[in-house]
């Protein structure tokens, strides 16, 4: 019959864009919010940290991009940078790529899931490591029930004891929230602060005899930083 094919075809494709767009719904409901940081050293910023995502076919790629600057008036004191790829895979760590500059002295590091192990090499050496180790990313939820995690900047395994210490109330762009400080203490030593659902809300510790602080971007800044 004439437009039988034309009809047929047209139906596919009604199909096709039926299945696509939920498919594309359930992926944007599934991708976590960026996570913006402004960094200070007492009270003067002093760079950012920013964690943003996108998709893959079903994987979900986190883009971390750390870039801190202090000086003392004209002289700059130290620099750092530090760039990760992370890829997720139903929840599970896959892939990672990461490159650092800490301070002229350059580091890096890759990480892929083979054989059911963590495959890892880089500037701490090569090894294999179980398939549920965590990265120093921080952003997943996970992060504060961890007793070891994978180092992005060295390339190693470190030994952490993370237990909660204390409550505050901090800014953050959805209003002020209440906050659990935990402290990480072993191999390195810092602070991570998680609301009660664990989102990631900040960064505390001591460098060169000063207290860097992470502090979240407010909403009129955070929409233009994630541009």
């Amino acid at each position: 019959m004439f437009g039988r094919k034309t009809s047929t075809t047209s139906l596919i494709s009604v199909l096709a864009a039926l299945l696509i767009v939920p498919a594309a719904a359930r992926a944007m409901e599934n991708m976590p919010p960026p996570f913006l940081f402004d960094v200070y050293y007492g009270d003067t910023r002093i760079g950012h940290h920013n964690v943003t995502f996108e998709h893959d076919g079903s994987d979900l790629i986190a883009r971390v991009d750390i870039a801190l600057t202090l000086k003392l008036g004209f002289i700059t004191l130290y620099e750092y940078s530090h760039k990760i790829r992370e890829t997720v895979r139903n929840g599970q760590l896959v892939a990672l790529e990461a490159s650092a500059d800490d301070n002229g002295t350059k580091k890096w590091l890759k990480a892929r899931l083979d054989g059911g192990k963590l495959q890892i090499e880089g500037t701490g050496g090569r090894f294999s490591a179980p398939p549920d180790l965590l990265p120093t990313t921080y952003w997943r939820p996970e992060t504060p029930k961890q007793s070891r995690l994978l180092d992005t900047q060295e390339g190693t395994i470190i030994d952490v004891s993370i237990r909660p210490v204390v409550r505050k109330r901090i800014e953050t762009p959805e209003g002020e929230k209440e906050a659990t400080v935990y402290a990480v203490r072993g191999d390195r030593e810092f602070d991570l602060l998680y609301d009660d659902l664990y989102k990631w809300l900040g960064v505390h510790f001591r460098f060169l005899g000063g207290d860097v602080d992470y502090r979240p971007v407010p909403p009129p800044r955070r929409q233009a930083t994630a541009e």
